[in-house]
């Protein structure tokens, strides 16, 4: 039943198209060719599908992205002629949270991808930089978990407590 189903639709295929060349082949040729049309077609929509998915959500996210660095464009004030610890106070004062050391870091290079070439060793210059802040008292180096932070000295209370709405930025 199936089969002459397929091969009336194979014929209305042929006379809608007039394939010619289909017309001079026997049934079950024309079944094997539209088999063949059949499991393309769907291999080409499931392609079609998983690509429109795909395309979506790069779309999405290419989106947010843009609504992101649009909300609030982040380090317009940066001076590359500042000190390291200048810098490093910077970026704190920007993101508004403690960040770790290797946060911090990748701030700093994502914003002058130059000093991984003025830099030897970026992470040791990045920590020279956050222990000399540290001990000129510019910046404050918390331990809230098992790994430090660095804070700024106005997100403290007088007992020497992170302040709440910077507590709840802590990993």
């Amino acid at each position: 039943m199936e089969t002459n189903e397929n091969a009336a639709t194979a014929k209305k295929i042929i006379e809608k198209y007039r394939f010619s060349e289909l017309a001079k082949l026997s049934k079950d040729e024309i079944l094997d060719k539209f088999k063949v049309l059949f499991n393309d077609s769907v291999e080409m929509e499931v392609s079609f599908e998983l690509l429109s998915i795909k395309y979506e959500e790069a779309t999405k996210k290419i989106t947010a992205l843009e609504i992101a660095q649009n909300d609030k464009p982040k380090y317009q004030e940066f001076n590359s002629e500042w000190t390291g610890i200048e810098k490093v106070i910077y970026i704190l004062k920007e993101n508004a949270k403690a960040l770790k050391s290797d946060q911090i870091e990748n701030e700093l290079l994502s914003i002058q991808p130059s000093l991984q070439f003025k830099w030897r060793v970026a992470r040791t210059a990045s920590l020279k930089y956050l222990t000399r802040a540290v001990n000129y008292g510019l910046i404050i180096k918390y331990k809230p978990h098992n790994h430090f932070v660095y804070c700024l000295p106005e997100w403290f209370d007088s007992n020497n407590d992170l302040l709440a709405e910077f507590k709840q930025y802590l990993c």
